[in-house]
């Protein structure tokens, strides 16, 4: 907790294995989440999911083709050069779709997340919350799923599926928040 800085801000930086996020409380007490909660779970999943794409560096490596799709997307440069980047906040972005809400959450709330998340240059976010409703359903770990799904993107299809993003202007770094 950082109580000089800004209570609109939220700041989380990595510096190869260590994570840190400083936030800045807010002293209204009207504030929903003055902890912000969400930007330290997103920094908690990249935490926990950046090491398993360094370790399946081979079975992300060979996505490097899907980078050309977002050449034209409004993304931070380094999601455009770094497709272990890029793959990494895709999944992030579909579990926090997939894990955010209740059990009231429409369906079609969710799947308009997932589509802003595309249509923002998070190209794998489709595949990846879809592969994660099936997930949910296997007794297997994640640990032990994560290979599978990442072997199981097909390249040319997520290329062509790419291909039709009609991207918007400017990309928001927005967190998920369904209600």
């Amino acid at each position: 907790l950082d109580y000089l800085g800004d209570p609109t801000e939220t700041n989380a930086r990595n510096y190869g294995n260590d994570y840190y996020v400083v936030v800045f409380p807010s002293p209204d007490p009207s504030v929903p989440d003055p902890l912000k909660l969400p930007q330290i779970r997103h920094t908690y999943l990249h935490y926990l999911l950046d090491p398993m794409a360094e370790k399946h560096f081979s079975t992300v490596k060979r996505l490097d083709p899907l980078l050309q799709s977002v050449k034209r997307a409004p993304l931070d440069e380094n999601f455009k050069t770094d497709i272990g980047l890029l793959v990494t906040e895709c999944l992030v972005r579909a579990i926090e779709i997939r894990s955010t809400g209740n059990k009231q959450t429409a369906e079609p709330m969710r799947l308009q997340a997932v589509d802003d998340a595309v249509k923002q240059g998070y190209i794998l976010t489709k595949y990846f919350y879809t592969a994660l409703v099936s997930f949910e359903k296997d007794p297997a770990g994640f640990r032990t799923a994560y290979g599978d799904i990442l072997g199981a993107i097909d390249v040319k299809q997520q290329e062509k599926a790419a291909s039709e993003v009609q991207f918007v202007r400017s990309s928001e770094p927005e967190l998920v928040q369904l209600s």
